[in-house]
């Protein structure tokens, strides 16, 4: 398992911007389907950041600098 401070390092601000953005989407969904367990881990990790969390949800500047470092090493794990 991995810690929550640093899932929330490395994808909280994302994680939590996206579930603002899809929260109604979602919740439209669930009452479409009649089920209201469609998209909850993806919510409780939200509501778990948002709780956790004491950074912003701007990527910090070493986020920045190391983007291209992670891209180049996930194009090489796809090969």
């Amino acid at each position: 398992m991995v810690p929550l401070n640093v899932v929330d390092e490395l994808l909280g601000g994302t994680v939590r911007v996206a579930w603002r953005k899809l929260r109604g989407y979602v919740e439209y969904e669930r009452d479409r389907a009649g089920s209201q367990t469609n998209w909850e881990w993806f919510q409780w990790l939200a509501e778990q950041l948002d709780r956790h969390s004491k950074a912003p949800d701007q990527p910090q500047s070493w986020r920045l600098r190391c983007l291209p470092l992670l891209a180049t090493i996930v194009l090489e794990l796809r090969c």
